[in-house]
């Protein structure tokens, strides 16, 4: 009996702790451990190469918290085009939010946003009301649109601005390095040129022209200023930082690739 109750114990003692267990694959710790190693590896090897530091966040971006954009069609006649806004979001929503946190070092704060779908002009709401999307605008309008007015609820955060600076020349500062992390940089400049003609009460030009005029560096500057004059740390260097990610893409492909291989984990 003595000698069972030990040998048990031993076994015990000895056996590999499971970790996890998915889809039938049970992983111990030790395999885990071994899988890591060489993901990490993997990266260093391609950052070796690319003789380029990024931080860890851009490598493997996800957002602090998930959110949850609710589209609800006015009508029944928005009800197709507010199936293509969920199909966005289901697509892409991680991706945007996790774009926004990274390239303005805010946290996103709702959980849950509300959008009504209706042809209407589109706004961002207010805290105690929902986004509005104009329906009958094509999937990249739609795209682009419904980033532009989150990036307003983002910025709520924000109450004190910089002298004479607006609320969308201050969204410019740093929307168009949202849709270029999330789409890339040839949507950025479309939708760029296409928000610069909209014939609104609003000169969204003029907005675009003066965050264009400002080169990448003093539009971070600015950006600082900013956080700091609002009660949040200095130091965010999202947009360059999103800039460096998308030249090297390439060797991102791989990193993720080799991510993918060795853990079965997926990378944005």
């Amino acid at each position: 009996m003595l000698a069972a109750m030990q040998g048990e114990r031993h076994e015990r003692l000895h056996k590999p702790a499971l970790l996890f267990d998915v889809s039938g694959h049970r992983v111990t710790e030790s395999e885990a451990a071994k899988k890591w190693s060489i993901v990490f590896r993997c990266a260093q090897s391609v950052l070796r190469l690319t003789g380029v530091v990024l931080t860890a966040s851009l490598l493997l971006v996800t957002p602090a918290n998930a959110v949850e954009v609710q589209f609800i069609p006015f009508s029944a006649a928005s009800e197709l085009d507010t199936r293509s806004y969920r199909a966005i979001w289901k697509e892409s929503g991680e991706r945007i939010v996790a774009a926004f946190e990274a390239v303005t070092c805010l946290p996103f704060t709702e959980s849950i946003v509300r959008a009504v779908v209706a042809e209407r002009v589109s706004n961002s709401g207010g805290p105690e009301h929902p986004m509005q999307l104009r329906a009958s605008y094509d999937r990249a309008v739609k795209q682009a649109t419904l980033v532009h007015e989150l990036g307003h609820r983002v910025l709520w955060q924000l109450t004190r601005r910089l002298d004479g600076v607006d609320g969308h020349m201050t969204l410019d500062l740093v929307l168009d390095r949202v849709w270029a992390y999330v789409w890339g940089e040839e949507f950025a400049e479309r939708r760029i040129r296409d928000e610069s003609v909209w014939r609104a009460s609003y000169d969204y030009g003029a907005a675009w022209r003066w965050a264009r005029s400002r080169g990448r560096e003093e539009r971070v500057r600015l950006w600082n200023e900013l956080l700091i004059k609002n009660g949040f740390p200095g130091g965010c260097n999202g947009s360059l930082d999103i800039a460096a990610r998308r030249s090297l893409e390439p060797e991102l492909d791989a990193l993720r690739h080799s991510v993918q291989h060795v853990s079965g984990a997926k990378v944005p």
